[in-house]
């Protein structure tokens, strides 16, 4: 812009240029548009600086050429995501409540009567019999040391006596006795033994006769009570020892008698069981005498 002076003379106004700048001459022909050089780096932003005052506006100049746009930046690389947090602590549970009381029970209604038994049936066919048991041990049911003397008499004695309290299963008896015999009447005497038993004599010898002599003669009964498959159906067996005249402890049989016999006493009750003997002549030098007797049971 130019600047003026302006000094009034004699009211006629007259300018005075003080030299300044020419005047704008004729605008020259535009010159041929040179190739866009490449774009340059973007230098970083320097700091902005404190805005100055507004100065006049000027002349508007002719519109450059536009710049070629510059490459797009790259995108910045994303921010890695941040840890998950702890899980916090899980809270305590709470207490649990008190459990009700059970609820009475109710009355027992009454028992309903009892219907009336119904008639008995047909009773079944007898199963087939088992086998046989194995035979338990022995029991001692009786014995005695006391003598018992027969003598002078001509009536059948016990020898020895005893009661065979009932049975509650079949089993088996064995029973031995023994004694001696003294014979000084000056002749022969007979000697009858009987077993019996309950209101049976089972088994009985016959008259045995022995001649006078000075010397004790030993005799050994041996008798066996079988139950056969029933308390009412019994077979014994028995042996009868006798020696001559000795005068030793041991002496040699000069008598041996055996007998068998059955008998249907009903065990099942308590029966007397005897061995008895009977002299044919009755003589005060003449006895016959059982010294020990045992009965064992055999358990079937």
């Amino acid at each position: 812009m130019a600047d003026y002076i302006v000094e009034i003379v004699n009211e006629t106004v007259e300018f005075d240029f003080v030299s300044g700048p020419g005047p704008v001459g004729p605008q020259g022909a535009q010159g041929a548009q040179g190739a866009t050089g490449a774009q340059g780096a973007t230098g970083p932003q320097g700091s902005t600086g404190a805005q100055g005052s507004q100065g006049a506006t000027g002349a508007q100049g002719a519109q450059g050429a536009q710049g070629a746009t510059g490459p797009q930046g790259s995108t910045g690389a994303q921010g890695a995501q941040g840890a998950t947090g702890a899980q916090g602590a899980t809270g305590s549970q709470g207490a649990q409540g008190a459990q009700g009381s059970q609820g009475s029970t109710g009355a027992q209604g009454a028992t309903g009567a009892q219907g009336s038994t119904g008639a008995q049936g047909a009773q079944g066919a007898q199963g087939a019999q088992g086998s046989t048991g194995a035979t338990g041990p022995a029991k001692l049911v009786q014995e005695s040391n006391t003598s018992v003397t027969v003598s002078n008499t001509t009536t059948e004695t016990n020898l020895f006596s005893f009661s065979q309290t009932a049975v509650a299963n079949t089993c088996s008896y064995r029973i031995r006795a023994g004694g001696t015999i003294v014979q000084n009447s000056g002749a022969a005497v007979t000697y009858t033994w009987r077993f019996k038993i309950g209101a049976t004599t089972v088994l009985a010898t016959d008259a045995i006769s022995y001649s006078t002599d000075s010397r004790t003669v030993r005799w050994v009964a041996d008798i066996v009570v079988n139950m056969v498959g029933s308390k009412t159906s019994q077979v014994t067996t028995a042996t009868l020892f006798g020696s001559g005249p000795r005068a030793t402890t041991w002496f040699t049989n000069t008598l041996a008698v055996t007998g068998a016999s059955a008998s249907t006493e009903d065990m099942s009750s308590a029966k007397t069981v005897a061995l008895t003997a009977q002299m044919g002549t009755a003589s005060a030098n003449a006895n016959i005498v059982l010294t020990t007797f045992t009965v064992e049971e055999i358990t079937e």
